[in-house]
């Protein structure tokens, strides 16, 4: 399965969108600490969302972690924006 995240930076704090499409995103917020990136979901009222937190290691091009701890694997590859 194949998603987007739009994510920002200030300082240490993430905030941003992320989901399987552009048209179904929801708003997550999280914190970047040395190599590690820490995601935590913040869906809307009524919705659901296939992940609670997410924990990623690597470099700002390619970060892979795990998904709620124990629900699987999750893998970041930086791309640019498209215009």
């Amino acid at each position: 399965m194949s998603g987007l995240a739009i994510l920002s930076q200030d300082g240490t704090t993430i905030t941003g969108m992320i989901g399987p499409a552009v048209t179904d995103m929801f708003p997550v917020e999280g914190t970047w600490e040395g190599d590690k990136l820490t995601i935590l979901a913040r869906p809307r009222k009524g919705r659901t969302t296939a992940l609670a937190k997410c924990e990623l290691t690597g470099t700002r091009e390619r970060m892979t972690g795990t998904i709620d701890t124990d629900k699987g694997t999750i893998e970041f590859v930086r791309k640019q924006r498209q215009n």
